[in-house]
């Protein structure tokens, strides 16, 4: 499979962050890429902790904390952006080949759904809900007397991180419906001998999967999360945080299949409207060959029977055209990017539960 040009499509050939400010701000003015973000997201984290809160920097007991800092975080602040390159990527890719036919219209209904105020507005509400609950927090474990310095600057980075996680699943979830709504009224022309194994449809395998390590990375902060609240013992205290992992896994689910389903429904209609065109075709010829009698000349009689033979063939290679646009190890890098981030809260409740039977045993 080729890689695409999910990576490659640039940014600013769209504008579909136009109605986002905040990638407005990164991608206009501060003139960021998604690697460029990365970076820049870890170069600020660093330079605060070293200047407000050295110590921690060589703390080694938080090592999910940092796992946050140094790589979570960043990675969001990136996939945040390319987010931005991604539709339009995929629309360039399909464009290209013979598979399905993109026209200016697709193109069009994508620039108008992304321009759309209304995602900002609900991503800066759920943002602002998550500041709330993280300062709920905060004060509870009397971290803001410590240092209410660095403490703001963690609930802005909270207020930031919140919302382009919001950002990120709201992309996602509109991807999905615009996938939908492009292949709906099109039609499949499946190609069974594709070098992608796919029909034809690889690339759209390859968007699946980046999407899932997107929202993986998202899972990853639930999962810290989670492990965080079971170890504290603050897990049924703020229990409305749990509903993050359905949360997660919905997004994941419906973020992969969502676009493969849809495609795998017109690769079903294209395979059983060449059935049937071949099903006509044979009821033809063979319906003639019936006609035929033993006095008829021996050459038509060949003719008309290696015609069926020949059909019968066609008939049977049609049959084994793919009808999913993945293939098995597809399915098994997405569901190791969705069980792994699920592991520390499994891990959290497995030590939560060694602890209750040791302490019952009488052994601590």
């Amino acid at each position: 499979m080729s890689e695409g040009k999910f990576w490659s499509y640039p940014m600013n050939e769209n504008k579909l962050y136009s109605r986002d400010p905040f990638a407005s701000f990164l991608i206009e003015r501060l003139k960021l890429t998604p690697l460029k973000a990365f970076f820049l997201l870890l170069f600020i984290t660093i330079l605060l902790y070293a200047l407000l809160s050295p110590r921690e920097i060589f703390t080694t007991s938080a090592v999910l904390s940092w796992l946050w800092r140094l790589v979570l975080f960043p990675s969001l602040g990136g996939y945040y952006l390319w987010l931005y390159q991604l539709m339009p990527g995929l629309l360039a890719d399909l464009d290209q080949k013979s598979t399905v036919d993109i026209n200016p219209d697709d193109w069009a209904l994508m620039s108008k759904t992304y321009q759309n105020f209304r995602w900002s507005y609900l991503a800066i509400s759920i943002s602002t809900l998550s500041v709330a609950f993280f300062i709920t927090a905060r004060l509870r474990e009397q971290r803001w007397a410590e240092s209410w310095l660095l403490e703001l600057l963690k609930t802005f980075a909270v207020s930031f991180g919140s919302y382009m996680a919001v950002m990120t699943a709201l992309i996602l979830s509109i991807n999905t419906w615009l996938i939908w709504k492009l292949l709906r009224p099109k039609t499949i022309h499946i190609e069974p001998l594709h070098s992608d194994g796919c029909g034809g449809l690889g690339v759209l395998t390859q968007y699946a999967l980046k999407t899932a390590y997107v929202i993986a990375t998202f899972g990853i902060i639930v999962g810290i999360i989670e492990h965080r609240f079971i170890t504290r013992g603050m897990a049924s205290e703020l229990w409305v945080v749990h509903l993050t992992v359905p949360l997660y896994i919905g997004l994941s689910l419906v973020s992969f299949f969502g676009p493969l389903v849809t495609a795998h429904h017109k690769m079903l209609d294209a395979k059983r409207n060449l059935l049937d065109r071949i099903s006509e075709q044979f009821q033809i010829d063979y319906q003639r060959l019936l006609k035929l009698n033993a006095d008829s000349n021996t050459e038509s009689l060949e003719k008309s029977i290696n015609k069926i033979k020949q059909i019968d063939l066609i008939h049977e290679r049609t049959r084994q055209f793919p009808v999913w646009p993945f293939n098995t190890q597809a399915l098994r890098k997405y569901f190791l990017s969705l069980i792994a981030p699920l592991l520390p809260p499994v891990v959290g409740l497995l030590q939560q539960g060694i602890h209750l039977l040791l302490k019952q045993w009488g052994l601590i």
